[in-house]
């Protein structure tokens, strides 16, 4: 994954940042329980931040939420708020493509909706292989 410094060339850095500058579709895995103490929300744009201090804009590739953990102790809880905070960022960054990201539960340790999480990254793949640059408004357009 993805460590807080990782532009400067901290952890695996730049090699690693140069793997997700290539990828069509970015996947955000977060602890939906907040086990260790962490925050979902916090994590997800601290993930945000470190694309985009790499490349700016890097953030806004097509992308997917995995809410991971579902299995734990208040995980329940954290999901509704983590969609809240969702919608909130959503509203005040309507143009940010990651806060209005397609979102999938799942554990992993659990191999709980594993399933849909593939159908998720199909479908996000197959939209972003369908997407086409108008070139008057630079604005996605996606065919089908």
């Amino acid at each position: 994954g993805l460590v807080r410094g990782a532009h400067q060339n901290i952890g695996l850095g730049h090699s690693f940042l140069r793997h997700v500058e290539r990828t069509k579709v970015l996947v955000f895995v977060v602890d939906i329980a907040g086990s260790e103490g962490r925050d979902p929300m916090h994590d997800l744009m601290s993930l945000k931040e470190e694309l985009d201090l790499y490349l700016p804009g890097l953030s806004q590739r097509a992308a997917l939420i995995v809410a991971n953990k579902i299995d734990l102790e208040g995980s329940e809880v954290g999901l509704e708020l983590f969609q809240a905070d969702l919608r909130t960022q959503s509203a005040v960054h309507m143009r940010d493509k990651l806060y209005n990201a397609p979102l999938v539960t799942a554990s992993a340790l659990k191999s709980l909706n594993i399933l849909e999480v593939k159908a998720a990254i199909r479908e996000a793949v197959h939209r972003k292989k369908n997407e086409r640059v108008d070139a008057r408004t630079g604005q996605s357009v996606e065919y089908d």
